[in-house]
C-alpha cells in the first residue's frame, strides 16, 4: 500500500476549501457542524493539534501542521483570508487557477502533545513539559511521501523539509 493510500485510509476528513471570487478567496465547508451549521469551533478545539493533508482530486498537494492555540481553526481562518493572507494562500490559489480546479479536500491525523520529563539546562531541576509533536510528524510524513513520490513535489509547498 502506498503512503497516500495509508493517508486516505487512516486520516480524518476535515472538510473542503473551495476557491471563490475568481480564485481570490476560500470558503471552508465541513461536515462537523450541527443541524444549524454551528459546532466547528467545538469540534476542532477538541480535535487539537494535527498534521493535515491537502488533496486536489487524487493528487497530494500539501502536508502542513496546525498546532498550538486553536489548531486547525487558526489555520483554516488564515486560508479563508485568500490572497489577503500569506504567500501559501497565493500559491495555492494560483495553482488552482492554472489547473481550473476549485476544490481542495483536507484530511488530518491528530498529533497530540506528549509529556516528557526533562532536566532544565539552567537549574538542573527535572521538569515535566508538554511538547508539541505536529512539526516532527509533518517532517516525517513529508519525507515519507517525497521518498516514494514519482514527482518528488508537493505543489502547494515552497519549503519541503
Amino acid at each position: 500500500m502506498s503512503f497516500v493510500s495509508d493517508i486516505r485510509s487512516k486520516a480524518d476528513f476535515l472538510g473542503v476549501l473551495v476557491a471563490t471570487d475568481n480564485f481570490r478567496e476560500f470558503e471552508f465547508y465541513s461536515p462537523h457542524t450541527n443541524d444549524k451549521g454551528k459546532g466547528l469551533y467545538t469540534y476542532f478545539s477538541d480535535y487539537g493539534d494535527c498534521v493535515y493533508f491537502m488533496f486536489v482530486g487524487d493528487q497530494l498537494m500539501k502536508i502542513g501542521k496546525a498546532a498550538g492555540g486553536r489548531g486547525w481553526m487558526t489555520r483554516v481562518s488564515q486560508y479563508k483570508r485568500g490572497v489577503a493572507g500569506d504567500n501559501t494562500n497565493k500559491l495555492i490559489l494560483e495553482n488552482l487557477k492554472e489547473d481550473n480546479r476549485h476544490v481542495v479536500e483536507v484530511l488530518a491525523i491528530p498529533t497530540p502533545k506528549k509529556h516528557a520529563d526533562i532536566e532544565c539546562h539552567i537549574t538542573g531541576v527535572r521538569e515535566t513539559l508538554e511538547l508539541e509533536t505536529a512539526e516532527t510528524f509533518e517532517k516525517l510524513y513529508t519525507q515519507r511521501y517525497l521518498s516514494e513520490s514519482d514527482t518528488n513535489e508537493l505543489p502547494f509547498c515552497r519549503q519541503l523539509k
